[in-house]
């Protein structure tokens, strides 16, 4: 599953760079309750389908956010990569 837009992020040596991700993921409602009157509403069935969409692209905003908060070099990305994800986390 990939995202069919690419992002783009500032590098002090390359300038823009434009970045596509690929992966799978997976997500877990501890409140269900909460999930229902705020993301569900009135709606008596909501689908993994009808989620998706707005899954993947909060999660590329999140993504977004750390890659350009991190000020970490592209050619350093790979290298870096484990404190991405709990940064994305914590937004």
């Amino acid at each position: 599953m990939g995202h069919a837009e690419s992002i783009s992020i500032r590098d002090k040596e390359f300038g823009a760079i434009r970045l596509r991700g690929f992966g799978i993921y997976s997500y877990h409602l501890s409140d269900a309750k909460s999930f229902y009157s705020k993301i569900s509403g009135t709606r008596d069935l909501y689908r993994v389908a009808d989620l998706e969409g707005q899954l993947r692209n909060t999660i590329v905003a999140k993504m977004t956010d750390a890659f350009a908060a991190s000020q970490v070099p592209f050619l350093d990305m790979p290298r870096t990569k484990a404190p991405l994800p709990k940064k994305s986390a914590n937004n």
